[in-house]
């Protein structure tokens, strides 16, 4: 089945596994005739949630997004 009519996703926070970001993103929920370049995901975080961005970024992106920069 397919969850339609979801063009935004959006995390609270990273998700504690890396394999809940990828699974998510590739699940099929998009109507046929949407364009990838459409669908948008953000991750809402803070420096507390260093680690679980360095699961899903690797160790030097998730120091430079905690920085800001």
């Amino acid at each position: 089945y397919r969850i339609k009519g979801i063009l935004n996703v959006i995390f609270y926070g990273a998700p504690d596994h890396a394999n809940f970001y990828s699974e998510l993103l590739t699940y099929p929920f998009f109507k046929k005739d949407v364009e990838p370049s459409e669908v948008t995901c953000k991750v809402l975080f803070s420096k507390y949630d260093a680690m679980a961005l360095e699961r899903l970024v690797g160790t030097k992106e998730a120091a430079a997004l905690i920085r800001g920069s």
